[in-house]
């Protein structure tokens, strides 16, 4: 797989995936918020249809722009990058000095305004609200998605160093990567990663496999997401009722008046038949309202188009975000489960 272009005259990084559809655009161009959600979808494995199907290797080019991998405020890599309910995402840093200059410039602890659309924003309880000076920015929903992005494409760094003995501040280079953890490493913590407990399990390829693969194919793999409230359980349904991610035990406990949880896999499909539904409502409303003259049906469909973004949009954007936030790596776990399958299948023919 190729690396970031040494281009530096433009904001984008370029890898390589087959039969990838989405066009090249710039940070700066006109569609270039609809292309970073788009390529959110087509990396996460969210995307439907055979447009943005992306097999396993690499054959034609599919551009990851910076506004994926590089804060907007201090346009360096993304440390910590924390989801905003407008769906901005700002590093951890950067987003705290941002706050804690609107509520000494204001003097208001209850809302702020976002950095970078200027949307009204409610602050977060912090956990430390004793101190002084309490940070807010970790309240905020990390970014699962540009978190895991940003360290597969340090993958392809050609010095890329083991990261685990880079923890323990030594320099030592890499051969290898942990398809579930995320992390490069020399050959003799991968001696050990493999043969502990909870570790043994993991897939480790070798760097250069690894830069074989699609970048997609990378970044649908993962671990189950664990519930937040009852640690070592996976999270396999969501309450319609509520708009959370629950575990069995939340079924049970917490959810069991609640008339509406279903499977993580309906819930998807669910919420992709909606999305897709107010896209092309959208594009219908926006195409029709781009022409020379209007008829009388155009401008129905028109205000009728504004009627609905003014009076449910708002409500429909908080619970997409809320399962976007919850199911970004749980999405995955029914591939994941299929594909292991497919492999321990595989190696049991291969040793026939």
């Amino acid at each position: 797989m190729n690396g970031p272009s040494d281009d530096h005259g433009t904001n984008e990084v370029t890898y390589i995936e087959e039969n990838g559809t989405l066009d090249n655009l710039s940070r700066h161009g006109e569609h270039s918020k609809t292309f970073v959600v788009s390529t959110r979808m087509v990396l996460s494995g969210t995307a439907t249809g055979s447009e943005t199907s992306l097999p396993e290797t690499d054959s034609s080019p599919l551009t990851v722009p910076d506004d994926l991998v590089l804060c907007p405020m201090c346009q360096g890599p993304s440390v910590s990058p924390r989801l905003l309910p407008c769906y901005q995402t700002i590093c951890s840093s950067c987003l705290e000095k941002h706050i804690q200059s609107q509520i000494t410039n204001n003097n208001d602890t209850n809302t702020f305004t976002c950095p970078l659309c200027s949307c009204p924003t409610k602050l977060p309880h912090p956990k430390d609200s004793q101190l002084d000076h309490p940070n807010y920015a970790d309240r905020f929903e990390p970014d699962a998605f540009v978190e895991k992005l940003s360290n597969v494409l340090s993958a392809f760094k050609e010095c890329k160093t083991c990261d685990l003995c880079k923890r323990r501040n030594i320099q030592k280079a890499a051969s290898d990567w942990c398809m579930e953890c995320l992390d490069a490493m020399c050959q003799e913590c991968v001696k050990v990663h493999l043969s502990g407990k909870t570790t043994r399990d993991h897939t480790v390829v070798s760097l250069e496999e690894l830069r074989k693969l699609s970048l997609a194919s990378i970044m649908r793999r993962g671990v189950a997401q664990t519930c937040r409230k009852h640690p070592g359980e996976t999270v396999r349904f969501y309450c319609m009722d509520c708009g959370v991610t629950v575990c069995v035990q939340c079924l049970t406990i917490s959810h069991r008046k609640c008339e509406n949880c279903v499977p993580l896999d309906d819930a998807m499909t669910s919420m992709g038949d909606a999305i897709a539904d107010v896209m092309v409502r959208l594009q219908s409303v926006s195409g029709e309202g781009g022409g020379g003259g209007e008829s009388e049906s155009d401008t129905s469909v028109f205000q009728s188009g504004a009627q609905v973004l003014e009076e449910s949009v708002k409500d429909a954007e908080e619970k997409i975000r809320s399962l976007a936030n919850d199911l970004r790596q749980a999405i995955t776990d029914k591939e994941q489960e299929l594909l292991e399958r497919l492999h321990s299948v595989a190696s049991q023919l291969q040793e026939k």
